[in-house]
């Protein structure tokens, strides 16, 4: 398991930005973000705005000074969009 590579397929939105970042801090060489193609188009279509209100936003301003460029990818369509995405969206290709 040492070897082991981990992706993460959390929630798009600070609070799963969050454990991304805490599973990159535990395993800096072996964890990465899962960043669909169509993620832009996921976030216009199924995002919620409402992901962000609350303690969410004093996070999501936190995540705005990171410098990974996977979290800064995922915290410029949190802005662009004014939404989050929950992780269940990602299945959506299954259901079809």
């Amino acid at each position: 398991m040492a070897q082991a590579r981990i992706i993460h397929c959390g929630d798009y939105d600070p609070v799963g930005l969050d454990e991304y970042l805490r599973l990159k801090t535990a395993c800096p060489e072996r964890a990465g973000l899962y960043l669909p193609a169509d993620l832009d188009d996921l976030f216009s279509r199924y995002g919620k705005g409402e992901i962000l209100l609350g303690s969410n936003g004093a996070i999501l301003a936190r995540l705005r000074k990171i410098e990974d460029q996977e979290v800064r990818r995922i915290v410029e369509l949190m802005d662009r969009h004014g939404v989050g995405l929950e992780q269940e969206v990602l299945l959506l290709s299954y259901v079809r």
